[in-house]
């Protein structure tokens, strides 16, 4: 019978050692020492190479070499992965022990009371620690949600356009259908070097046909609808010109962007080609590419023509693709160049952020409890007992 029981308590010997190992101080430095290089190599290293194919077979060596030991990725590779996972188990470990001093009892013998005090006292100081790791414990938690169901996309939004934000949503049911964003206006601000200084987006929001909400967007300023964020990243200056053409006796004016083709009449179109805000000094111009069953080939229409014509009376003979009206039955004309906006805003959903919080939150009042109460050992008789800061024995 002896030997049964001893063979019986071998396998909770070995699990109440690796308990013992997994929540000790040494093991939590140890992972702490093995995190800490991947943090650093994250920021180094270049990260998302993945999605410009830059990893693929004809990349360099190095590269190829790096991504598949997971180092261009190191957060979401097992290097990581796995210190992280086992440092959440040495918290969780650290917290029981903390709880099993709160909830300690001696045995009622003679002096029982004292002895009662006297742990309800200990645990006490321990608050400071135990919260602690509970918050460390609980930020883990909210980075590892995030990293398994947050998502971030880019949203490209023209000046004046609507568009629809559930295809940019990966998971049903977090948005309705309905919703929609529509970019009311765009403005910039530069330094006199001509950066830019500050840039911010109107935005309106609507659920069913109906206006939602309505807010601004700038750096570090999103609006938050339903949970998911919408943040100001960057933005894209484009130009539109105007033009207007004189068609078969009849005249129209648009707006057009690069690559955008126009229909003029039966199989003919009209392609805005290029747009160049000042061409030689003299002026804006478009470039337009022109197609019809008589006829076809580019012609430049400058805004300044006539003061043009002025200076140079033979342009048209010498340059003839300068004529805006090369073409029998058109003639074109650019009333300006208009500037265009499209703001660049980042879409973006976290669960783990309040998690995140909560557990921040959690960390600091154990941090600040421990620097307002910090617990001193004072020797007597031998032994070590515990004392508030600023007491003496």
């Amino acid at each position: 019978m002896a030997g049964q029981t001893t063979r019986a308590s071998l396998p909770v010997h070995w699990v109440n050692r690796a308990v013992s190992v997994v929540g000790s101080l040494r093991f939590f430095l140890l992972l702490v020492l093995l995190l800490c290089p991947l943090l650093v190599l994250s920021t180094i290293l270049p990260q998302g190479l993945h999605d410009f194919g830059v990893t693929e077979h004809g990349s360099r060596p190095v590269i190829r070499i790096l991504s598949r030991a997971g180092l261009l990725d190191p957060i979401h590779s097992p290097w990581f992965l796995v210190p992280a996972a086992l440092l959440c188990i040495n918290l969780v470990i650290c917290i029981g022990k903390r709880v099993r001093r709160f909830t300690a009892h001696p045995h009622m013998t003679p002096g029982a009371d004292d002895s009662r005090d006297r742990v309800r006292l200990s645990a006490l100081r321990s608050l400071p620690r135990f919260l602690t790791h509970l918050g460390v414990l609980i930020l883990v938690s909210g980075v590892a949600i995030g990293g398994m169901a947050a998502f971030e996309t880019t949203l490209e939004l023209p000046h004046g356009e609507t568009v629809p934000v559930a295809p940019l949503v990966p998971y049903r049911g977090l948005v309705d259908e309905g919703l929609l964003v529509r970019c009311d206006s765009f403005s910039v601000s530069h330094y006199e070097s001509g950066l830019p200084r500050e840039y911010r987006s109107d935005l309106t929001f609507f659920l069913n046909q109906e206006i939602l909400h309505q807010g601004s967007v700038f750096v570090n300023h999103p609006i938050s609808i339903n949970g998911i964020r919408f943040i100001q990243a960057h933005y894209r200056l484009d130009h539109h010109a105007v033009i207007t053409l004189a068609h078969d006796g009849q005249t129209r004016s648009f707006s057009a962007a690069p690559g955008q083709r126009l229909d003029v009449g039966p199989e003919t179109t009209a392609t805005v080609v290029r747009i160049v805000e000042n061409v030689l000094s003299l002026g804006p111009a478009v470039q337009i590419e022109f197609r019809s069953p008589r006829e076809q080939g580019s012609v430049w229409v400058f805004s300044r023509i006539e003061e043009i014509l002025e200076s140079y009376p033979e342009l048209f003979e010498e340059l003839p693709h300068l004529n805006p009206a090369m073409f029998e039955g058109s003639l074109f004309s650019l009333s300006g160049v208009e500037p265009h906006y499209t703001t660049g805003l980042i879409v973006a959903y976290d669960p783990g952020i309040p998690v995140v919080g909560a557990g921040a939150i959690v960390m600091l009042a154990g941090l600040f409890l421990t620097y307002l109460f910090p617990v001193r050992r004072a020797r007597t008789s031998g032994a070590q007992i515990p004392v508030k800061g600023g007491d003496r024995p």
